[in-house]
């Protein structure tokens, strides 16, 4: 029986977000794919832990743990505490997004080239061919309406 690991789970993240949407939101495309990314990014982080294959030099995991604790700082020193942890509705980024994003870059640094490189890249090119499609069709004269209103 073959076991799923961190590759399967971030090769999927970017279909998943592709295709995920909330069409009753207030904004249609953001809650979804963040959702979506964030808990497939903590299940591919998961994995990694589970498999102890953390790889990272210790000069670039001093910069990100500088880096996050200047922007903890900042937020909690800032004019508008909330927003600062968390962002805005307009894409702001808050320090969770930073963190997301630090984890982010040390599960794909800790992912092996020659053995989950390929499975990451497949996810990304269906990902690619799927935007590709929708890109397409609407220069063609496709119009998908007003998603969100229904």
């Amino acid at each position: 029986m073959r076991r799923a690991g961190a590759p399967w789970v971030l090769a999927a993240l970017a279909p998943a977000a592709f295709l995920a949407f909330d069409p009753a939101g207030w904004y249609p495309f953001g809650p979804a794919k963040v959702l979506v990314v964030s808990a497939g990014l903590l299940a591919g982080a998961a994995l990694v832990a589970a498999r102890g294959t953390w790889r990272c030099e210790p000069a670039i995991a001093w910069a990100l743990a500088a880096l996050l604790g200047f922007l903890a700082l900042g937020a909690a020193v800032g004019l508008d505490p909330r927003y600062a942890w968390t962002g805005t509705p307009e894409r702001m980024l808050g320090f969770a997004t930073w963190a997301l994003c630090a984890l982010a870059f040390l599960v794909g640094r800790s992912l092996d080239p020659d053995r989950d490189g390929r499975r990451v890249a497949v996810g990304l090119a269906v990902a690619s061919v799927g935007v590709g499609v929708v890109a397409t069709a609407e220069a063609l004269g496709w119009d998908p309406g007003p998603i969100g209103l229904g």
